[in-house]
């Protein structure tokens, strides 16, 4: 998926508010002097958790995320650019007793989160040609968890560090051929911690509940990926 932003409008300051049932949000672009870029920032933020327990005490869910953007020019052919954003998702659920529970409520949780900075520099050195390099770094955790209260807690917390590059050139002599080149770097440092249930009386009859005893799990991951690319568009 390439999925392409327009940056915000350099001729104007810019507000807006939005709020409904369910979330609230706003957005601010201020201009650069001498139409040099602008300066965007956006925040949003649901309010689920405060209309959720009027109906149901099982569900909670929020979610919040933001956003911003600097983008500059930094000369007639050169423009450089800032994005900076992140997200915080959460969700809940509670599960009463039950024949099948094992007598006991269970809690379940799922909690996203990550931040991303992507640094960007476009060069136009001719009419025909055009070179970006970009470059992203930011952190991402994602936690799941089931809580019971005569068993061990189960759930995975899993956080990773992502760190990018990409490096391309667009050669477009004509409107109906355009020849793209470059090469993408992608690291990701990643860390998972996880609690199982145990399966060491596997061969038994299990007990119509979760084990009451889990095992942990922990690991360190890298990994690398290299990958040059040519690209040939055709448009008839």
């Amino acid at each position: 998926i390439e999925l392409h932003t327009a940056p915000p409008p350099t001729d104007r300051f810019q507000l807006e508010f939005e709020i409904d049932a369910l979330r609230a949000s706003a957005v601010m672009v201020v201009p650069l002097p001498d139409d040099r870029g602008s300066v965007a920032v956006a925040y949003r933020r649901s309010y689920f958790e405060l209309i959720l327990p009027l109906i149901t005490d099982a569900v909670s869910l929020s979610y919040t995320d933001y956003q911003l953007r600097v983008d500059y020019k930094v000369m007639r052919n050169m423009r450089a650019s800032l994005f900076f954003f992140g997200s915080r998702d959460a969700l809940d659920t509670k599960q009463a007793a039950g024949a099948t529970s094992g007598g006991e409520g269970t809690n379940t949780g799922l909690r996203y989160a990550f931040d991303q900075v992507i640094a960007a520099l476009d060069w136009d050195p001719s009419s025909v040609m055009h070179v970006r390099w970009s470059g992203t770094i930011g952190p991402s955790r994602i936690d799941l968890s089931s809580d019971r209260a005569d068993a061990d807690s189960l759930g995975t917390n899993t956080s990773a560090l992502r760190l990018g590059e990409r490096l391309e050139a667009r050669w477009k002599p004509t409107p109906m051929f355009e020849t793209r080149v470059g090469a993408d770097l992608d690291v990701f440092l990643t860390h998972v911690f996880g609690q199982a249930p145990s399966i060491a009386e596997l061969p038994n009859i299990p007990s119509p509940g979760p084990p009451s005893t889990a095992i942990t799990l922990t690991d360190d991951l890298t990994q690398l990926g290299v990958a040059p690319f040519i690209e040939q568009v055709v448009r008839p």
